[in-house]
């Protein structure tokens, strides 16, 4: 699963669409990427090890992000437009005689949405009363969305991830203003940030909200933010990810929360520090990835239990100073992102390990010749079956895997 989320390094509108707007802007002066036949590896340009099988790479709507997707290949996001207008998306996608089809769905009250699962129930962002960004539930995609409750004192907040049996993580913030009085819309890294999880729960086929429920992280006046959650053992119990920044120290850490849900609609949860790091998805097996900040650039990090593990960033000449994982599958699949610059604003490229040991391979690699697609940016996540969403130049994309 991922919120992200995105997921994703941006949580909130503002800084999305400026992120696309940057993409677009780019876009006429972006050569195409050396493009492979499925299985001729990386090429002149070091993609890594050849792929092993082929992958069908379709574009969805122009002016679509793509957060999650979920094992019956339903996928939520938003739809953008030059006129900074946006709103909540939901897709449904299908397969026949070699050739993708998909489905939009505008979401009634929302203006983006970063998670789904597999009973169709999404959650993501839209606008309060006051014209503040709330985090908002939709109980199907043909619903309307519903506001989450937040804690006392914050009027921000925003969900990035729903499991199976409703536990939702996200966080809870409190606006600030500018020089000019004008609102401050808190993103992930805000110092007032809570990580919180909400409890929803249908009676009769109506939902009950319960939360929002802070999880605890150590460091006085510590920020911190609950990224990606996965589904609840035979005890109950979900494992949530997530990141606590200090403002004081300006520390950072990655923590894991494990989460169960009490018959008296509360939570009982366990705390538990990863060391540095931000983790961005996390798989049914309690493996997470993400990424943490280096002085030569960005690492790609999987957490395994207490081990910590680099993910490739290609070999000698061919190696990338930036590379980030944002979301893993139950088999060991990672997806993300690897980048050539470091500069701010930077577009990267799609790419993929498979298992932690897995060499830095490159999505475009799998691209035909004739693609309408001129770049594939950033992988964003990944389902139960290898499917992968992301960012892409002019497109969103989707890439299915398909046997040799």
């Amino acid at each position: 699963m991922n919120a992200h989320r995105s997921c994703k390094w941006l949580a909130v509108l503002v800084a999305l669409t400026m992120a696309f707007a940057v993409t677009l802007a780019f876009t006429p002066a972006l050569a195409k990427p050396p493009k492979d036949k499925p299985g001729g590896g990386g090429g002149s340009d070091g993609g890594g090890d050849e792929p092993t099988s082929a992958m069908l790479i379709a574009p969805l709507d122009f002016g679509s992000l793509l957060n999650d997707i979920n094992d019956l290949r339903e996928i939520v996001g938003f739809m953008y437009s030059p006129s900074n207008q946006s709103d909540a998306a939901y897709w449904t996608v299908s397969v026949s005689n070699g050739e993708v089809e998909t489905n939009l769905s505008i979401l009634d009250g929302g203006i983006e949405a970063y998670s789904i699962n597999n009973l169709g129930e999404i959650v993501g962002v839209g606008f309060g009363s006051a014209g503040n960004y709330v985090a908002v539930y939709w109980p199907n995609p043909s619903s309307s969305a519903i506001e989450l409750p937040s804690l006392p004192g914050c009027d921000v907040s925003v969900a990035l991830g729903i499991n199976n049996d409703g536990l939702i993580c996200g966080y809870v913030s409190k606006s600030a203003l500018d020089a000019s009085g004008q609102p401050i819309p808190a993103t992930y890294d805000s110092p007032s940030n809570r990580a919180v999880v909400w409890q929803v729960v249908s009676i009769d086929g109506t939902p009950i909200v319960s939360g929002p429920f802070e999880l605890p992280s150590d460091g006085d006046g510590s920020s911190s933010t609950a990224h990606d959650l996965n589904e609840s053992d035979e005890f109950g119990i979900a494992q949530v990810i997530g990141y606590r920044g200090s403002p004081v120290s300006g520390e950072g850490g990655a923590f894991l929360w494990e989460v169960q849900s009490q018959p008296d609609g509360t939570v009982s949860v366990v705390t538990i520090p990863k060391g540095d790091g931000e983790p961005m998805g996390i798989n049914n097996n309690g493996l997470f990835c993400g990424r943490r900040y280096v002085r030569s650039g960005v690492d790609a990090l999987v957490w395994s239990g207490d081990t910590i593990s680099i993910l490739d960033r290609g070999k000698g000449k061919n190696s990338v100073p930036v590379a980030i994982a944002f979301d893993i599958s139950d088999s060991g699949l990672i997806v993300g992102e690897a980048r050539e610059d470091t500069s701010l604003g930077a577009i990267g490229r799609a790419c993929i390990w498979d298992g932690i040991d897995g060499s830095l391979t490159y999505l475009d690699d799998y691209l035909e010749v004739d693609s309408p697609l001129a770049s594939l940016d950033r992988a964003q996540a990944v389902n139960a079956f290898g499917d992968i969403i992301g960012y892409g130049s002019p497109y969103a994309f989707i890439a299915i895997p398909v046997s040799p």
